[in-house]
Order: structure tokens, then C-alpha cells, then sequence
């Protein structure tokens, strides 16, 4: 049976409990565990396992995992209901394309036109990518409405085409790989006056008999000038989450922000790029 027909013949529930197998995260644990228990305390560097083990068994803990269940439920039914119709929706959005754009660097997703902002401010260097008019050799070519609306995103390095659906201020983006399964589910809200309410990033990894789910979520809030935000981030069955608080100027341009591990129990400075606006792009 090809995976196509096993994802497609699926319940939700087993292809989520399917994704939770994560043997190898389980031995890396049951590894880190045996060497706190035969190492001496000044050299062992990792965080102790008991400060784990007692986050994993906390409310807040269990809160997060009913959160990834359903995003992932959501995502799983959603991949279900795009699946074999790539040819169908690049047919929708071709005739309203007026206008193309070009994009180098920055993060996977979209590269310059990335929804979100913590895979910026967190792990690529600070490097947003920059957008084009013109390029003999961009990594992501886009194609925009009369509205200037996004409506797909064709990645060289990753060999997908996203084609990006909008409701109202709400747009659903389904990314296919050449063979027609769908590679990633992208799910993007903003409010009335174009601030980002939150991004959810999906994606599918096909293995032999089964697939696997993961998954990055981010969540904001605005109260005045600050704006707080919650990344989660899951692979696997140990899902991670992250609270940050950000500082903006009278423009909505962050100035300086701060991260809180919640196992620590510790606040960072965290460093900002220029220019970074929790706007549409």
C-alpha cells in the first residue's frame, strides 16, 4: 500500500499515536539519566533530571500536551482534506496571479516572508533573508494577488510549492513535495489592524510504514507596548514551550525582550534583530 493510501486510510488517532513513537528520544534521556547518576555534580552540565522529571508531571506540562494533540489532530485532517488536490489549487490561484517576487536566506518556512518571528529571533542568526523584485538564482519565488496577497511560495531548497488559501485576516497554507504529498500545513492568524495573532507550522516526515508530525506553534498577546508570546515547539511525545516578553516603541518596533525558562525557573535578555515588527510581512 502506498503511504498515500496509508495516511488517507488512517484515523487521526493513530496517526498521531504513530507520531508520539519516539524511541530515540527515549534512549537519549534514559542516556543523559545514567550519566547524572555516574558523573560528579560539578561535572555534569546538562539540566538535572529531577528539575525535568518534576516539569513533566506538572499541570502546566500536561496543558501543553493536550495543545499539540490538537494541533496536530487539526493538521492531520487537514493534510487528509488537500491530499491529491495540488493540481486543483495551483489551477485556483494562477489566473489571479498579477505580480511575482524573489527571496534569498532567512528561515525555512517562506524564507523573507516567514509568518512568524522566534525562528528569527531564536535560531537563524538574526538574519530575516531579503525580498527582491528581480533574481537569477532566488531560493523562493512567490506570486502575489491584485491585493498584493500571498497565494503560493515555491521553495528551491526544500522542492515544495506552498498554496497559500485566505479567509478573511485567516490564511491556511498547504505545501506539496514534487511527488504530490503534502510536505507541511501552515496555519496564520492576524487581527483587524494586521498585528499577528499566531502561527502554526506543521510538517510531515515519510517514513516506511508510518509518518511522523512536528510541529511549531507561536501565540501572542498585546497589552500596550509589550507583547508577550508563547513558542511551542514539538517532535516526538516531549513537547517544549517557551514564554517571552518583548518591549516595543511608539512605531510597534521591538526594542528589547526577555525569555523565561520554565524549568529553571530563570529570565534571559534575549537579542533583537533590527526592524522586527509583529506585523503582516
Amino acid at each position: 500500500m502506498s503511504i498515500n493510501k496509508i495516511i488517507k486510510s488512517l484515523e487521526i488517532e493513530k496517526l498521531l499515536q504513530v507520531a508520539q513513537e519516539d524511541y530515540i528520544e527515549d534512549m537519549v534521556y534514559d542516556t543523559m539519566r545514567k550519566m547524572e547518576q555516574n558523573m560528579p555534580p560539578e561535572e555534569y552540565f546538562f539540566l538535572p533530571m529531577r528539575i525535568l522529571d518534576e516539569y513533566r508531571s506538572s499541570e502546566e506540562y500536561h496543558k501543553l500536551q493536550e495543545v499539540v494533540r490538537k494541533d496536530w489532530e487539526r493538521m492531520g485532517r487537514t493534510a487528509q482534506q488537500y491530499l491529491g488536490r495540488k493540481q486543483e489549487l495551483a489551477e485556483a490561484c494562477e489566473d489571479r496571479i498579477v505580480s511575482q517576487k524573489y527571496g534569498k536566506g532567512g528561515p525555512g518556512h517562506r524564507g523573507p516572508l516567514h509568518p512568524g518571528h522566534m525562528e528569527i529571533i531564536c535560531r537563524s542568526g538574526n538574519r530575516k533573508g531579503r525580498l527582491l523584485k528581480q533574481s537569477k538564482a532566488p531560493d523562493y519565488i512567490y506570486g502575489f494577488d491584485q491585493e498584493g496577497r500571498l497565494l503560493f511560495c515555491k521553495s528551491k531548497m526544500g522542492k515544495t510549492i506552498e498554496y497559500i488559501i485566505w479567509e478573511g485576516n485567516r490564511e491556511l497554507g498547504v505545501s506539496y513535495l514534487p511527488n504530490g504529498r503534502v510536505k507541511a500545513i501552515s496555519e496564520v492568524s492576524y487581527a483587524s489592524d494586521g498585528k499577528l495573532e499566531s502561527y502554526v507550522y506543521g510538517t510531515f516526515s515519510y517514513r516506511k510504514h508510518k509518518v511522523e508530525i512536528s510541529s511549531s506553534c507561536e501565540c501572542y498577546e498585546y497589552h500596550g507596548r509589550e507583547v508577550y508570546v508563547d513558542w511551542i515547539e514539538a517532535s516526538g511525545k516531549y513537547p517544549s514551550c517557551e514564554h517571552f516578553r518583548f518591549y516595543c516603541d511608539e512605531e510597534g518596533v521591538v526594542e528589547k525582550g526577555e525569555c523565561c525558562d520554565v524549568m529553571r525557573k530563570e529570565i534571559m535578555e534575549v537579542a533583537i534583530p533590527r526592524g522586527i515588527k509583529f506585523t503582516k510581512k
